[in-house]
């Protein structure tokens, strides 16, 4: 990380009730200091004080970067099988893979070659910018929600999301998901209350997301 300093976030909220004041001061201020944590503007040795009044949720952090430091990260594309042709050359799959990756043809000869399973893979290496923290603060109110539609599809794109024709459309609230995706960049969703509603059953993101893609498919083969 770059230089450090202390790092006050103050919240203005509607009024609150005086016997939850001190759980939701505790709760905003480790979720900013979780966000701003996972994106690497701070680390095991920031400290974190909550600060709560009927009006007002605030945190206070030390040792928090200006910017993160940039990291490696290896993106896996596709089988080999798939990637190159008879003849080694990048198939138009290949292509397709690296230009939704912000990459192009001069990066096949630096792929590299990995097992996985029973195949072999291609991987793509490349360095993610660190974040700057107007951007960890900005991506920690977005989060600071987790699951729970707070969000409309307006406010979402006040806030930097971008999202597509049908979150656009979409009336009721929305939540901004994360999930991680091991070393790769992590994938982002706009959670709806049907979504929300499928977590009461069984927490997990990626549970709620596997319902709803296998219900997809479901529709659509009843459909033919």
């Amino acid at each position: 990380m770059t230089s450090v300093n202390n790092l006050l976030v103050e919240l203005f909220v509607e009024e609150l009730p005086p016997k939850a004041l001190k759980k939701l001061g505790e709760a905003f201020a480790a979720g900013l200091a979780a966000s701003l944590k996972a994106q690497g503007l701070a680390g095991d040795a920031s400290v974190v004080t909550p600060f709560a009044s009927p009006r007002r949720l605030a945190a206070h952090l030390t040792a928090v970067a200006a910017k993160a430091n940039d990291r490696a990260v290896q993106q896996k594309l596709m089988p080999v099988a798939v990637a190159l042709d008879a003849a080694g050359n990048a198939t138009p799959a290949l292509l397709k893979k690296l230009a939704a990756l912000g990459a192009d043809a001069s990066a096949v000869p630096g792929l590299k070659r990995a097992p996985d399973g029973k195949a072999e893979a291609l991987f793509l290496d490349s360095l993610v910018a660190g974040a700057t923290l107007a951007e960890g603060l900005q991506k920690a109110e977005l989060l600071a929600p987790d699951i729970l539609p707070t969000f409309s599809a307006a406010t979402l794109v006040t806030l930097g999301a971008e999202l597509d024709v049908y979150a656009l459309q979409h009336n009721g609230p929305l939540a901004l998901v994360e999930l991680q995706n091991g070393d790769a960049p992590p994938l982002y969703l706009a959670g709806t209350e049907n979504f929300y509603a499928i977590t009461r059953y069984n927490w997990s993101s990626y549970y709620a997301l596997a319902v709803i893609e296998l219900g997809q498919e479901v529709s659509a083969a009843m459909s033919k």
